[in-house]
C-alpha cells in the first residue's frame, strides 16, 4: 500500500521562510514553463465559497486559468468545523500555514487507522500522492488560512464517503475549482 509520509515543520519563522522558498520555486518553474514567453504577474483573485459555507478559495496560479503545466497554487481558508471531504489525488501537496489552526487527518496504511496532526500558522505540511486525507478548520478567529501548491495540474481528486479502504470513491474531473462559477449558489460536495 501507499505509506503515508506526512511531514510537519514548525517554528516562528518557518512559514515566512518556506513561503519565500515556495514562491521562488514557483517562479523558477513558471519561468521554464513559459520559455520564449513573457513573465506572468497575476493579481490575487477574490476568494469565493463555491457553495460551501466556511470555505474561501482562490486559485493563485493554475492549469485552467493560467495554462500552468507543472504546478498549481491555491489560497484557502476554513472556518471552525469546515473541512474538505475525505479525498486523495495523484499530486503531492505542500501547505504553508499563514493563520489560524486546523487538523490534518490522513489514512496511515501501516497503522490501518486515521492519524490526526495539528496544523496552522507558522507551519508547513505535506501530503504525498495517493494518500487519503482531509483538512479541518478548528479555530473560530482567525480561521485556518494557508497556501497550498501541488504538482501535475489540473487537479483530479477522488472523494470518499468514509475512511474504509473498501470505499472506492468517486473521481472528480474537471475539478470543482476549475469549472467556473464559485458563488454561493454553486453547491457541490467536492474539495
Amino acid at each position: 500500500g501507499t505509506q503515508a509520509r506526512t511531514f510537519v515543520i514548525m517554528g516562528p519563522m518557518t512559514a515566512p521562510v518556506i513561503f519565500g522558498v515556495l514562491i521562488t520555486w514557483i517562479l523558477v518553474v513558471a519561468t521554464f514553463s513559459h520559455v520564449n514567453a513573457s513573465p506572468l504577474v497575476i493579481p490575487f483573485p477574490q476568494p469565493r465559497s463555491f457553495g460551501r459555507p466556511g470555505l474561501k478559495h482562490a486559485t493563485l496560479y493554475g492549469a485552467v486559468l493560467h495554462k500552468a503545466k507543472h504546478i498549481e497554487v491555491w489560497r484557502q481558508s476554513f472556518e471552525k468545523n469546515t473541512s474538505t471531504p475525505i479525498h486523495s489525488h495523484d499530486s503531492e501537496e505542500v501547505f504553508v500555514g499563514l493563520d489560524g489552526k486546523g487538523v490534518l487527518k490522513y489514512w496511515h496504511d501501516d497503522k490501518r487507522r486515521v492519524v490526526e496532526v495539528s496544523v496552522g500558522k507558522d507551519m508547513t505540511w505535506s501530503v504525498p500522492p495517493k494518500v487519503r486525507h482531509q483538512i479541518v478548520g478548528t479555530s473560530a478567529a482567525p480561521p485556518l488560512l494557508f497556501v497550498v501548491t501541488f504538482n501535475n495540474p489540473p487537479m483530479k481528486a477522488t472523494t470518499y464517503q468514509s475512511w474504509e479502504p473498501s470505499d472506492a470513491g468517486k473521481l472528480s474531473f474537471p475539478y470543482l475549482f476549475d469549472r467556473g462559477g464559485g458563488d454561493d449558489n454553486d453547491n457541490d460536495n467536492e474539495l
